[in-house]
């Protein structure tokens, strides 16, 4: 065996090492989850009543935007016949922004969270979570008559002994949610509701803490990343090492 072949034995083998640490390194890979966590840029309860004779006015045209709370359900005094008017509805709105959200990114799961501000075991409501067509309303303006009225039939339902419920927090699984649309133009509402909020009596409503709150409503979103394996470029490195020390070798 002569020189020239030995050197071009070595350079072949420290060539191929290089090659498939090169293609290692660019296909080998291991699956991360990873969660991203939005909170809504606009959200906020509307309420409805009856105005005969009622001493609270007509809170139909007010605004909540800057409350700490987000109501859902019903409520009527007991003790005030209900031809007085003195009944009422609340719905809660929430806005996201998913612009930040990366194209071509493989969710695998999104989920709604919402920290119960306070609320009553013996009047809970069951509540529908829907998702709202007209993304165009404002926290600080909006009103129960203002409100957008077209919203899609209820993609979750349950009551609070059905939902997971852990520290007070309510979770709403969203894995149904048809995402497309509301990514293309980045953002999304939703509305919650009492299930059966046309019949006001019995009482049944509870609140959720708000943006203005202490613990802000969560979009969770889960999703997995594809991430080099860290050996792959620990192999292209002692490939590129190697033709370096065989070039000096060769030179002398």
């Amino acid at each position: 065996m002569n020189k020239f072949s030995y050197k071009q034995k070595i350079l072949g083998a420290l060539l191929s090492l290089t090659t498939m640490s090169f293609f290692w390194a660019m296909t080998g890979s291991q699956v991360w989850a990873n969660t991203m966590y939005l909170t809504p840029t606009h959200d906020t309860y509307i309420a409805w009543n009856q105005t005969i004779v009622n001493p609270t006015g007509d809170v139909n045209t007010q605004n909540y935007g800057s409350a700490s709370g987000l109501s859902v359900g019903t409520f009527t005094y007991p003790t005030v016949p209900v031809s007085w008017g003195w009944n009422y509805r609340y719905r809660s709105l929430l806005q996201f922004d998913l612009s930040s959200i990366p194209s071509g990114l493989n969710i695998t799961s999104v989920s709604l969270e919402l920290q119960i501000f306070s609320y009553s075991p013996s009047s809970i409501p069951t509540i529908d979570l829907h998702r709202m067509s007209d993304d165009g309303w404002d926290e600080a303006s909006i009103t129960w008559n203002s409100a957008p009225s077209a919203f899609t039939a209820a993609s979750v339902s349950g009551a609070l002994d059905t939902l997971s419920l852990d520290n007070w927090l309510w979770t709403f699984n969203l894995d149904s949610w048809n995402m497309a649309e509301d990514l293309g133009d980045g953002k999304v509402t939703f509305i919650l509701k009492d299930q059966n909020d046309q019949t006001i009596t019995p009482s049944r409503s509870l609140s959720f803490y708000s943006s203005e709150g202490s613990a802000a409503p969560r979009l969770v979103i889960e999703y997995d990343s594809q991430v080099p394996i860290p050996g792959s470029f620990l192999l292209l490195g002692s490939g590129f090492l190697g033709l370096g020390a065989w070039r000096r070798f060769s030179k002398k």
